[in-house]
């Protein structure tokens, strides 16, 4: 991670934390824990991971940060960090464009912040973007499938838990070789 921070000077923008946590998960295994340890246990159990899982992660499609189909789920991970400004209507129309794919109980919004969990403003909620609109909120029904996140507590934590299981997996297998190497 600090090379990360390093090479964007320490301002990694939106877009880079995507380019980077996008190429994560085309990894099968890692895509596969990134779901497992961030969402609800039912959704884990229930998706279908098999070798396809990595062919449903797109990035910047209907400018979605990131987004995972993993069948008959659709995830979209937005990304709020450095000053990154909701948009008005951004997370209704990622929702609208999940709906093409499946059914709204199938949709979770994970909603990344630089350190905090705060969740999205109706601004960002709603279809007309106004902050203050009470009449609506159509995603009303998917409320409890956003998922506020913060880079500082969870991404780190998870990214360092990544790391921790392929530094693992690399040593059993150098320690398997040089044990056979002796044979």
């Amino acid at each position: 991670i600090n090379v990360i921070d390093a090479a964007a000077r320490g301002n990694l923008k939106e877009t880079g934390h995507s380019r980077v946590l996008y190429n994560l998960l085309k990894n099968k295994n890692i895509c596969t824990h990134f779901i497992e340890k961030l969402l609800p246990g039912k959704v884990f159990k229930s998706i279908k991971l098999d070798d396809k899982i990595t062919e449903g992660v797109d990035r910047e499609k209907q400018n979605i940060d990131i987004s995972i189909f993993a069948e008959p789920y659709f995830i979209i991970i937005e990304n709020k960090v450095n000053g990154a400004e909701e948009q008005p209507g951004q997370i209704y129309r990622y929702v609208q464009y999940g709906l093409q794919k499946t059914g709204k109980d199938k949709i979770y919004v994970l909603y990344l912040n630089k350190d905090t969990r705060d969740l999205p403003t109706f601004k960002s909620l709603n279809k007309e973007g106004n902050e203050y609109g009470e009449a609506a909120f159509p995603n009303d029904e998917i409320k409890e499938q956003i998922i506020p996140l913060s880079y500082k507590n969870d991404i780190y934590n998870w990214i360092s838990n990544v790391y921790e299981n392929e530094k693992n997996k690399y040593e059993n297998v150098k320690e398997d070789r040089e044990r056979n190497e002796f044979l």
